[in-house]
């Protein structure tokens, strides 16, 4: 699991209330090392959204919450 405490939006003036990250990974090879092994994983991203959120994102209030999900594979050689 990876929880991320530094938040790349905040340095834009941009904020979400509450952001919950959860990540989820498989090592491909024997090297047991999380940073240096190969992996697939999934990622989950829920965040919620409020007049400083993102105007895209907000949308003047029809939106309180934003989910994502994201397949990916690291290949390290």
């Amino acid at each position: 699991m990876n929880l991320d405490i530094y938040d790349f939006y905040e340095q834009f003036n941009l904020t979400y209330p509450w952001q919950y990250k959860l990540d989820y990974s498989y090592l491909l090879d024997e090297r047991a090392n999380e940073l240096t092994s190969s992996k697939i994983g999934v990622r989950a991203l829920y965040r919620t959204l409020d007049s400083d959120s993102p105007g895209d994102e907000y949308l003047d209030g029809a939106n309180d919450y934003m989910f994502e999900t994201i397949f990916y594979i690291n290949w390290a050689f």
